[in-house]
């Protein structure tokens, strides 16, 4: 398998950022890439967020808006039919 190095930049030589990082109420950090090939790839990273606060992040607009952004960016790169 070959790797593939970030510039100092954070671009992929070739890849194409399809979502930012957006943080979500669970306590994921999300974002999404295509590399040069087109196939897509999922990047995470899981913050330590206690379990009661996770119902008072979901009622804030600010992860009501990212879930959104999440979501609708992923619809831009499904091909239609």
């Amino acid at each position: 398998m070959t790797s593939m190095r970030c510039s100092p930049g954070g671009n992929l030589p070739g890849a194409r950022v399809v979502t930012q990082p957006a943080a979500l109420a669970w306590g994921d950090i999300v974002s999404r890439f295509r590399d040069p090939l087109g196939h897509p790839w999922w990047a995470f990273q899981k913050l330590d967020v206690d379990a009661g606060d996770i119902e008072k992040r979901a009622q804030d607009p600010q992860f009501h808006q990212a879930m959104e952004y999440v979501q609708s960016s992923l619809v831009d790169e499904i091909p239609s039919e």
